[in-house]
């Protein structure tokens, strides 16, 4: 009986601490990061129509930060000029201060490079 009241003790502490982990590691969307997005999305890059819902940090192409929840990365990259992103790389970009990475390889933007990038 001892045994199995330590097992048992063991096994609930590791679940106790899957749970917790799993949940501090929730990617929360930042909101204000969330608006530039769509922002972005909608000075004519209509084509991200998977950019739905509250969660940023589960649409395409985006990464946020584990324990922030800041963006951290765009990857819109297009497999051809005709089917990427159209439009203007909005100012709105700018937005997302704690961007560390994008590529937005082979898409059709149009328009000044935003200061906050380059």
């Amino acid at each position: 009986m001892k045994q199995f009241s330590f097992l048992f003790c063991v096994v609930s502490i590791l679940c106790i601490s899957l749970v917790c982990a799993e949940n501090f590691h929730l990617k929360k969307c930042v909101e204000t990061e969330r608006q530039a997005l769509l922002m972005f999305k909608e000075s004519g890059n209509g084509s991200l129509s998977s950019w739905k819902g509250e969660e940023c940090c589960k649409w395409k192409g985006i990464s946020c930060d584990n324990l922030t929840g800041h963006v951290s990365s765009l990857h819109l990259p297009a497999l051809d000029y005709s089917k990427g992103l159209q439009g203007k790389l909005d100012s709105s970009i700018c937005e997302l201060q704690y961007l560390i990475s994008i590529n937005l390889n082979n898409n059709n933007l149009h328009g000044k490079i935003p200061k906050c990038i380059g």
